[in-house]
């Protein structure tokens, strides 16, 4: 539950090259996330890094409105 509501943070914009990439970049983590688990059956590690992940999308998206 809570890996999914970091999800929140994450603005949705009508913009189809901003979409495509979010559909493209969530594919290929999940995918990256499939094969490390499968293969560590670690779960703890990849909750971390998709924190991290989430988080610098976040003030990616954040730090050009903060800077107006």
């Amino acid at each position: 539950l809570f890996w999914g509501l970091q999800h929140l943070a994450l603005p949705w914009l009508a913009d189809g090259q901003y979409l495509a990439w979010r559909g493209l970049s969530a594919t290929a983590a999940v995918a990256g996330f499939t094969l490390v688990f499968a293969w560590r059956r670690k779960l703890v590690p990849l909750i971390g890094v998709h924190y991290l992940a989430d988080l610098a999308t976040a003030l990616m998206l954040a730090l050009p409105v903060l800077s107006r």
